[in-house]
């Protein structure tokens, strides 16, 4: 690899006479022409480290890089130098390799090229120290008694000549049981601004030396493999500083959190376990509490119970629930669990498991249990779609045609040419704004020709009005525009779609039915067109096969609870018997028979014995187990598309203050876990049946989400207090909608509070 690479060597080292280095120059040059003769180490370094630069860059990934210079390149150079010149002579290499860099020259305009460079004796700097040194320090450990004796003499006579840093730094990686040498180089002026300090962590024997290392290298220097390499010298002696930097973790970043916390669960004492705990409220450090759960299950135990059993916090107390059950053997052990904590997973007053007889089916032996029966549906040829065509009510086009629009909401510069407006416009989401505000000639051309694209929510008018005031000024030319458009942002656009009918109105509301944010819209639309929608999902429903049939087929049963089964009638007269018998099956389902195309399994994080209990109306008995997780996963059924009947029915069967404690308690298991993607289910839930207690304890918890800019989850809180409603969410909701800090919610709060507030005056 010498050969291949002798012009760009001799280049580099012409460059390096120039800049005034005549001496490692000569040396290198030396080592060129005979690598195995009277050669010096200082020429062996400065031809690695001329080979190692020209190998920059040579793999695509980081990682592929430095795999391929270590097999490839240092270990071939390594073995070279010992079996030339001998282990010594390789470590003496290895050391001055450290005080050397390339560096970039200019030799004229835009013409570069490279030179060696020595660091300065107090830079703090180590170049490259990992390369080499790494597979030395290694061979150095294996070597006879002897021969590491000669290896330590050679390198302390270096170390002292030398006086530099990045040597000192460097004796001490290569040779860790010359402990002065660590103590003295803990010492150096310039250790904190070294990244390459960070290699002595792997030459620390005593907690000592630890603690002043961490107290004077910067954090961002250390890695988690560096603590590792730690913690094999001293064990957990190091534990304390680990702690220590986990406490300190939070003016840091989240990284530091991941780090320490994982080296604290793999460390076998008391301290790293209870250091885990008292950070259980980050996300990071409650994965590695799991881990060292599963690693230590002894320690785990006791732990956990005496925290629990201390009143500890909320997420201890559901740790320690879970792990007792998971280990039954560890509770019956005498001394494992804390006495004080045996009530919590053992209390008194629990009522007996109600007889499986005395229960309905649905939460003894539910539909999704058992096999499902499809039958072959029947099919019919598809009508022609249905366009889309405009039905207004009485005076609603005028109302909407002088929709007020502000002319702040969205500033655009008249002078440009109209095809760079409509461009700029529809770039910032903001084409019906610029539509609504321009005059008649320009407008009917754009909704002919321009895709309306993404829609945002400008502040002023509201985000729908400018399309309103289009539809209402415009009618049929801005139909295609407006129809493209609420399809495109549903959210900010789904009710602009309530006057116009159609098969693709009628596809798109039925499958808005199944998304929260527009379900609402949705169901006002086909209250508004069911006669019409009725004919369209009645095609669907015999038709199609996949997802939309049945989304067909909920929209038909939904209809029908509306009270619109004339409309459904009217649609299925003109066909065969076998179709209307098909579509009036759908109808007569049974309720609890119609479950989703998948149903959801049972979240990892709901263990139903670690649950508060169920209790019936007369509290005289409970819900077994099995029960209890049949209705969870009716829950986790229940949402945005209605609610599982199955739901209805156990809410009607058990105690409701039981129940409001048992969905604070999946709530708690949810936040515990941080939140995993599949538990939104929970607040749908909690706003079912929640009650004030509910309200009073998620209020802090939706004011620290707003605090932590959790918006979306903030919300959906605000919109579980609504759902709850009642004297004490309206409180709450204008004590949120009062706080300063929180102004970004502050108005949502008011107005579901006075909605709230309306809604109960009306009763």
């Amino acid at each position: 690899m010498v050969e291949d690479r002798r012009a760009v060597i001799m280049e580099v080292l012409e460059h390096t006479r120039a800049v005034g280095l005549e001496d490692l120059a000569d040396a290198a040059q030396e080592y060129l022409a005979d690598p195995g003769g009277a050669v010096s180490p200082l020429g062996a370094a400065a031809i690695w480290v001329i080979v190692h630069y020209e190998y920059r860059g040579c793999c695509q990934s980081t990682f592929d890089h430095w795999r391929h210079v270590e097999t490839d390149v240092t270990g071939p150079f390594v073995d070279s130098w010992i079996s030339e010149h001998g282990l010594g002579f390789a470590a003496s290499a290895a050391v001055l390799r450290s005080g050397m860099l390339t560096r970039r020259i200019n030799l004229g305009p835009g013409k570069w090229a490279a030179a060696l460079e020595v660091l300065d004796t107090h830079s703090g700097g180590v170049g490259g120290l990992g390369d080499v040194a790494e597979q030395l320090r290694a061979r150095l450990a294996s070597v006879p008694e002897a021969d590491y004796r000669a290896v330590v003499e050679r390198l302390a006579l270096l170390r002292a000549d030398s006086g530099a840093d990045w040597a000192r730094l460097t004796t001490s990686y290569l040779l860790p049981d010359q402990q002065d040498w660590v103590d003295a180089d803990l010492a150096l002026a310039g250790l904190g601004e070294s990244a390459a300090a960070v290699r002595l962590l792997g030459s620390l024997t005593t907690t000592a030396q630890f603690t002043r290392f961490m107290a004077s290298v910067r954090r961002t220097y250390i890695h988690e493999e560096h603590l590792f390499n730690m913690l094999t010298q001293i064990g957990p002696a190091g534990t304390g500083v680990i702690v220590d930097r986990l406490a300190a973790a939070h003016r840091g970043s989240s990284e530091d959190f991941r780090s320490m916390s994982a080296l604290l669960a793999e460390l076998p004492c008391d301290e790293a376990f209870q250091g885990l705990l008292d950070h259980i409220g980050n996300k990071d450090v409650a994965k590695a509490l799991t881990q060292a759960m599963i690693r230590f299950p002894r320690r785990a135990m006791r732990l956990l119970s005496r925290s629990a059993a201390a009143a500890g916090a909320p997420a201890v107390v559901y740790r320690f629930k879970l792990h007792a059950l998971a280990h039954p053997e560890l509770v019956a052990e005498p001394g494992c669990v804390d006495a004080g904590a045996l009530a919590l997973i053992d209390p008194a007053g629990r009522r007996p498991a109600a007889a499986p007889a005395d229960l309905p089916v649905v939460l003894t032996a539910p539909p999704w249990t058992k096999p499902r029966t499809k039958k072959p549906p029947v099919l019919i040829t598809p009508e022609p779609a249905r366009p889309l065509r405009l039905r207004w009510a009485l005076g609603e086009r005028q109302g909407w045609a002088d929709t007020w629009v502000s002319s702040y909401s969205y500033r655009f510069d008249r002078g440009k040419a109209w095809d760079l407006l409509i461009d700029e416009a529809r770039e910032a989401g903001a084409l019906a704004f610029l539509l609504a505000l321009s005059p008649d000639e320009d407008i009917v051309r754009a909704l002919e020709q321009q895709r309306p694209g993404r829609h945002r929510a400008i502040s002023g008018s509201g985000p729908d009005a400018p399309m309103r005031r289009l539809m209402g000024v415009y009618g049929d030319d801005a139909l295609d525009f407006a129809a493209a458009a609420a399809v495109a942002n549903p959210v900010a656009l789904a009710g602009t779609l309530a006057p116009v009918d159609g098969t693709a109105v009628t596809l798109e509301m039925m499958r808005w039915l199944s998304r929260k944010q527009v379900r609402q819209n949705a169901i006002a639309w086909f209250d508004r067109h069911s006669v019409t929608a009725a004919v369209d999902l009645v095609q669907v429903a015999l038709t199609d096969q996949g997802k939309d049939r049945a989304a067909a087929r909920s929209a038909l049963q939904l209809l029908a609870e509306r009270g619109h089964s004339a409309a459904i009638d009217a649609a299925v007269s003109g066909l065969g018997e076998p179709a209307r018998g098909s579509i009036f099956a759908v109808l007569q389902e049974d309720p609890l028979a119609r479950l989703p195309a998948k149903v959801p399994g049972l979240p990892y994080w709901v263990i139903p014995a670690a649950l508060p209990q169920l209790c019936l109306r007369d509290r005289a008995s409970a819900l077994p187990e099995p029960s209890v997780a049949h209705f969870v996963t009716m829950l986790a059924m229940s949402g945005p598309g209605g609610d599982y009947a199955g739901v209805a029915v156990t809410a009607d069967l058990v105690d409701r203050k039981s129940l409001a404690d048992f969905v604070w308690a999946l709530f708690d298991g949810w936040r515990f876990e941080h939140f995993p993607a599949n538990g939104g289910w929970v607040l749908h839930a909690m706003g079912l049946f929640g009650d004030d207690d509910t309200v009073t304890r998620l209020a802090p918890l939706v004011g620290g989400w707003i605090d932590d800019t959790a918006s979306a989850r903030a919300m959906a809180g605000l919109n579980v207090i609504a759902a709850i409603g009642g004297d004490t969410a309206v409180q709450v909701l204008r004590g949120i909608a009062r706080e300063k800090r929180y102004s970004a919610m502050g108005p949502k709060a008011a107005a579901i509070a006075d909605g709230i507030a309306a809604a109960s005056m009306q009763l």
